[in-house]
């Protein structure tokens, strides 16, 4: 019969399942999966750990091997070890690491499970002050409507699921969370995927924003090679024991590429295998100039491994910060409670708005390509005009180009530019390793007469760059800004 110390591992070897079977040396697979155990609220703090000798004898593996996964998790933060008490689990950076285990009240609060007509004492719930009512008039259909609730108005929730069902990818609205903006959507699934230390894959250059909330997390970040086959990107996803990967397939943000459709079928096959959770950026591939949208990368994957994020911000007003995550539901599920701790429930009026947005989105998206287009072919005549010299390739979608400079750094131009009242932004902040150092953003979605005014600033601030000599390689750091 086994004592309880070796109950206690048994009973601990058989929840964490078939971790073997990932990837990495074993210690990290069994800190992996500590950590899962973690995530999923199966372990929580105060629980205490079987010893090494006792865990490695219920894995069938060598003590060393638990000993190394301890010793990682207590690295980061997540496991302390006293003299005769044990190993105990622990979490970290609490403000930022939310776990799922929560408390009584916001199981109540936040479970869309809630059934009609139950009183709820457990939410400061305030009912719109009536002399103000004036304020609102014009959403007084919204009024009586539940103001928290962290999954989204369910109207919104069921357009944008058939917004998905349309394009290929078959949705319900359980598998959609509603979020204040795109970049709160990426925000919480790296906060549910990534661990402080986890090695994760982008592709470089990338969003610059979504590189800071990678960096925040504490994530060790790798670059996805350009146009990576299948084997590469294999290859680089199992050596470098990745557990997340962020791509923008669609009008990418800065370069304006397009992966093709044999590439996301590799990319979604590679995933599917490895079992590497995916973030697919999607805030941008609506604003394909000749209406021809690729089907999304995760219609491709046999599995729910990615995880979709999506926004209006791009395609309707910037200002409407209202997106959302499309994933298995339980992703969902997960997603909705680590939201609540920042965000009890995005606003409704915009919610309400969105919902406008999609029932005439056809008419919405036509606008902005459109526009789009007009404004591209602007901006283009403008620089192959005035700035002959400047590099680009015409995108099929997006907001921005991606222009290459004959200088060997741009930043000194950038500090000089800003002299002649026009900003762009360096290459450079939106790599992983301050590389495309002679690259710079320009988006053009201002005003057609701010992108003309601009453009002629730039060109005469370009003028006079080259006439002080600051475009040979070994002198921009002799500009004097």
């Amino acid at each position: 019969m086994l004592n309880r110390t070796q109950s206690r591992a048994a009973a601990l070897a058989y929840r964490l399942g078939s971790w073997q079977n990932a990837h990495g040396s074993l210690r990290v697979r069994l800190k992996n999966a500590l950590l899962e155990l973690v995530l999923r609220g199966e372990l929580v703090s105060g629980d205490r750990l079987p010893p090494e000798r006792a865990l490695a004898s219920a894995l069938d593996v060598s003590r060393n091997t638990v000993v190394g996964a301890y010793d990682l998790l207590r690295e980061d933060g997540y496991l302390t070890t006293r003299r005769a008490s044990g190993s105990t689990i622990a979490f970290p950076d609490a403000g930022r690491r939310v776990h799922e285990r929560r408390s009584a009240a916001i199981d109540s609060t936040y479970d869309v499970g809630n059934g009609a007509g139950s009183i709820d004492f457990a939410v400061a719930d305030m009912a719109l002050a009536a002399p103000f009512e004036r304020y609102v008039h014009q959403f007084t259909p919204l009024l009586n409507r539940e103001s928290y609730n962290a999954y989204g108005l369910n109207e919104l929730r069921e357009a944008i699921a058939a917004y998905y069902t349309q394009r290929g990818l078959p949705t319900g609205a359980e598998n959609i969370l509603i979020t204040s903006g795109g970049q709160q959507a990426i925000s919480l699934a790296i906060s549910l995927y990534v661990q402080r230390g986890d090695a994760v894959a982008i592709q470089n250059p990338t969003f610059f924003v979504a590189l800071d909330a990678f960096r925040m997390a504490g994530a060790r970040i790798a670059a996805i090679p350009q146009g990576a086959r299948e084997p590469a990107l294999r290859e680089m996803l199992v050596h470098g024991a990745t557990r997340l990967v962020y791509v923008i397939p669609t009008h990418q943000n800065p370069t304006g590429c397009t992966m093709p459709i044999p590439e996301r079928k590799a990319f979604a096959k590679v995933a599917d295998d490895l079992g590497v959770a995916v973030i697919e950026d999607q805030v941008l591939e609506e604003l394909t100039y000749d209406g021809n949208v690729p089907p999304p990368l995760a219609s491709f994957c046999r599995g729910e491994s990615v995880v979709c994020a999506g926004s209006l911000s791009k395609i309707f007003w910037s200002g409407l910060r209202v997106g959302w995550v499309r994933a298995s539901a339980p992703v969902v599920a997960r997603l909705a409670r680590i939201k609540t701790v920042t965000d009890l429930g995005s606003n409704i009026v915009s919610q309400s708005i969105a919902l406008g947005v999609f029932r005439d989105f056809d008419a919405v998206r036509a606008y902005r390509r459109a526009e789009l287009r007009e404004k591209l072919r602007l901006t283009t005549e403008l620089l192959d005009r005035l700035l002959p010299d400047w590099e680009y390739t015409r995108p099929a979608g997006g907001f921005c180009l991606w222009l290459k400079l004959p200088v060997e750094d741009v930043r000194p131009f950038i500090h000089a530019a800003r002299r002649f009242g026009v900003n762009i932004i360096a290459g450079t902040s939106m790599t992983i390793d301050d590389s495309a150092v002679d690259r710079v953003r320009l988006v053009f979605t201002g005003p057609s007469e701010a992108i003309e005014e601009g453009i002629h600033r730039l060109a005469r601030a370009w003028d006079a760059y080259k006439t002080r000599g600051f475009t040979a390689p070994s002198t921009p750091k002799d500009l004097v800004v």
